[in-house]
């Protein structure tokens, strides 16, 4: 059963390769040819050509695992716990999908004929570029997804038991912070698919876009507002509640032209959560209200859960931003130009982020074409040694040699082995400071993000 998995492991990374391939030669190589910028082109694919780069890497390590001597399996656990350090780019892919779908929509959007190109190689491959870019988002949960069956069809006392278990914890840590990751970056595209489909109904209520860069998506649902306290303006009205971690959006309730979904175009009311109080009326079991000064709002939903479910929501947000309000709106100045600084230092750190992806890129690129050489090269001593099928490179490095051709090529091998281990070593010392780099730029999003809110806060009202 652990020979099966090793099995699927190497035909899931073949296949995620090729997918790779297509990636880049169906649609970003068409692209930078129809003159597309790398600025955009590097905004949509992010490090997708790294990411192919160890893929290929992988694979012939596999490859090469399958005829060393010894269990698979452990060769396996081996390479990957080598590999952990290079694995991190993904947090690096992962952190700018957010950007690459509004690249895309941007391109498709604003250049028909490019749009066409992309339609039609979507058509010709049976797939979007966009479901495809999501593909190495989701890499490392499958490489997890096979180890922890590995490790299930493992003994306690066998050799690979342990190496396999560290890269599976290790894999799972990794995974957790990508999943993070990717909700935050849900979060924001939600925040972006709203406001463009609110449109000029924000207007009335808002003095700034809806997408700012500290507001997230938090939740959304049907309910009931009860206007009046009686009296002929009383009524009870359909609503779509849209909760941000600082706003709530009351919208009327969707509606829908022939042919589409139903969706929200119009919008009620926009509360501000720094400035509302909330009250639950368990006995009720089903309504809640928003005070803000003179103004009240009266929500009512199904049962007792879902009345439950919102308040404990809305709680969260209301005490988030004062919490945020209290550690940094009271400690600023002038909050508008303290938001200008931070984005200052973001934008420094993204330029030292850029040049050391380009180093990244450059050093798995060389190691690639190495690897490429050493393949050729164990061909070659394969058949002077006359062995049947590809030598891996444990059995030629130690098999002894008879003439100077034989020799030869064994000094190059090892000569290439010391050269490939000397540029994982820079690629690996890049990842790591990339991965510093974006680790500071999180924490100063953080502060960005919470002075973003007090600005809107104070100055804007939204």
């Amino acid at each position: 059963q652990r020979a099966a998995v090793v099995v699927e492991f190497i035909h899931s990374e073949r296949r995620y390769y090729e997918q790779l391939q297509t990636l880049h030669a169906a649609f970003y190589l068409p692209l930078r040819q129809r003159g597309i910028g790398l600025p955009q082109l590097s905004a949509i694919f992010g490090n997708s050509q790294v990411l192919l780069n160890l893929s290929r890497l992988l694979l012939s390590e596999l490859s090469a695992a399958t005829k060393a001597p010894g269990a698979t399996s452990l060769h396996l656990a081996h390479i990957v716990l080598r590999m952990l350090p290079t694995f991190k780019v993904y947090q690096q892919y992962t952190a700018g999908c957010h950007n690459s779908d509004e690249a895309q929509s941007h391109i498709r959007r604003e250049q028909p004929e490019i749009h066409q190109m992309l339609l039609r190689a979507e058509k010709e491959h049976s797939t979007s570029m966009g479901a495809m870019l999501l593909g190495p988002a989701r890499r490392l949960v499958t490489y997890g997804l096979l180890l922890k069956q590995m490790v299930g069809h493992t003994p306690p006392d066998a050799a690979e038991r342990q190496p396999l278990g560290e890269a599976l914890d290790s894999l799972n840590d990794m995974c957790k912070l990508l999943d993070d990751s990717l909700r935050d970056q849900h979060s924001r595209t939600r925040v972006a698919e709203l406001q463009r489909q609110f449109g000029e109904s924000l207007r009335p209520h808002m003095t700034k876009p809806l997408a700012l860069p500290h507001r997230r998506f938090v939740f959304e649902g049907v309910v009931d507002e009860h206007t009046g306290r009686g009296g002929a303006r009383s009524g009870r009205h359909t609503r779509q509640l849209y909760l941000f971690n600082d706003l709530l959006v009351n919208a009327c309730a969707p509606t829908s032209a022939r042919g589409e979904l139903p969706r929200c175009t119009q919008i009620v009311d926009v509360i501000h959560l720094s400035k509302v109080t909330l009250t639950d009326d368990s006995k009720s079991g089903g309504s809640f209200e928003l005070k803000m000064m003179a103004r009240t709002w009266r929500f009512s939903v199904n049962s007792a859960e879902d009345q439950l479910e919102w308040v404990k929501k809305i709680k969260k947000q209301v005490r988030f931003v004062n919490k945020a309000f209290n550690e940094r709106g009271k400690s600023i100045g002038f909050v508008q130009q303290n938001v200008g600084l931070l984005r200052d230092q973001l934008t420094a750190l993204q330029k030292q982020c850029h040049f050391l992806e380009e180093q990244v890129l450059e050093a798995t690129t060389v190691l690639c074409a190495l690897d490429a050489e050493q393949q050729e090269d164990l061909l070659e001593l394969g058949a002077l040694m006359g062995s049947q099928g590809n030598l891996s490179l444990t059995v030629a490095l130690s098999a002894p040699f008879s003439d100077e051709s034989v020799g030869a090529l064994k000094s190059r091998l090892q000569l290439r082995e010391v050269e490939k281990a000397e540029l994982h070593t820079v690629a690996n010392k890049c990842i790591g400071e990339i991965v510093s780099l974006m680790a500071q730029a999180d924490e100063i999003k953080e502060r960005h993000n919470s002075d973003s809110m007090c600005e809107c806060m104070l100055f804007s009202g939204n």
